[in-house]
């Protein structure tokens, strides 16, 4: 990235004068047609791409030194250049003479303004300390970057420890955003209990209720040739009874009700439903889980029982939720 203060209006202009180069491209420009948040610029054969960025999408300041003040150490130490003076038709004569620039130099007409004397002096012992114009705009430049590095390593900082990406998050409102949900889920723990617990009576299984899962799971078996001959019977009705009665769910740790009904997730799935592979959970986090990563999972179902816990904010995944709130939205 290159980072810039307020080079979303001064800067991008350079880079507007050469959008006709053989060499580089705009590959992505964030903005409007006055005002650039953001543009990434590539090059054509090498594949390198330069990202410019403007500081002041962090900051509620307009001068560069207010925002030092604010982000840096306060100290602010940038030197003078006569930037109105020096254009693209005498950049090179100006810059060749060894000679500091006159006070006139200085004047800027976009405000109406004049160097003071006493700022004048300043820049005449600054400048006495190189040979030529050309020296004496290394210097400035150098100041004049190097006068961002402490506000943009304390961003850096700031952000990291929220674990924030600024470069993917390019607005104040996105990373506020960002931040503040860090922030929500601070005390979540994968192996946390976030179950709000209903007084709903544990699930006591009755037979006819165990023989059609057991026959639910013969079919399942035999849809995926796996092997059920060692599958559970309608004879282990009085142990499955127990474990749904007694334990709760391995994924979530929800107790079984018949809000909550149990079901019997395979530890390994390529395997049957047999007694030594099988293990309580609740129908949810079974379907939720299927085949796919168990501790991916966990984690996916876990932060749903956290945020529906403290109520926070989702994203919305239910049609049917989604079609009830819409009838309530006017506009």
């Amino acid at each position: 990235p290159v980072i810039g203060f307020n080079s979303a209006k001064f800067d991008a202009s350079v880079q507007f004068k050469n959008l006709k180069s053989k060499d580089w491209t705009i590959s992505k420009y964030l903005g409007s047609s006055t005002i650039a948040k953001q543009i990434v610029v590539k090059h054509k054969s090498s594949s390198i791409q330069l990202r410019f960025v403007d500081f002041k999408i962090d900051s509620m300041q307009h001068k560069l030194k207010d925002a030092v003040r604010d982000f840096g150490n306060g100290t602010y130490k940038k030197g003078r250049f006569p930037h109105e003076f020096i254009n693209i038709n005498n950049y090179m004569n100006e810059l060749n003479k060894n000679e500091p620039f006159p006070i006139e130099a200085f004047d800027n007409k976009l405000r109406n303004k004049k160097l003071s004397e006493v700022k004048y002096k300043e820049y005449l012992v600054e400048a006495a300390k190189h040979k030529s114009r050309w020296d004496y705009l290394r210097y400035y430049n150098i100041l004049d970057t190097r006068v961002l590095i402490e506000p943009i390593d304390y961003l850096i900082e700031l952000m990291f420890k929220y674990n924030v990406d600024m470069l993917a998050n390019i607005s104040m409102s996105q990373r506020s955003n960002a931040i503040k949900y860090s922030m929500a889920y601070n005390g979540f723990d994968i192996n946390g209990d976030y179950n709000c617990e209903s007084t709903d009576k544990s699930i006591e299984i009755t037979q006819n209720y165990w023989r059609a899962k057991v026959d639910s799971y013969i079919e399942q078996d035999s849809k995926k040739d796996r092997d059920s001959s060692n599958n559970v019977t309608i004879d282990d009705y009085d142990y499955i009874k127990e474990i749904f009665k007694n334990q709760r769910c391995h994924m979530c740790n929800a107790r079984f009700t018949w809000k909550n009904r149990p079901t019997l997730d395979r530890i390994d799935n390529s395997k049957g439903h047999s007694k030594d592979n099988i293990i309580p959970c609740c129908l949810y986090c079974n379907v939720c889980k299927a085949n796919r990563d168990e501790n991916q999972m966990k984690l996916m179902i876990q932060l749903r029982k956290y945020a529906l816990f403290k109520q926070l904010p989702m994203t919305l995944t239910s049609d049917e939720g989604y079609q009830l709130l819409r009838k309530g939205i006017t506009g």
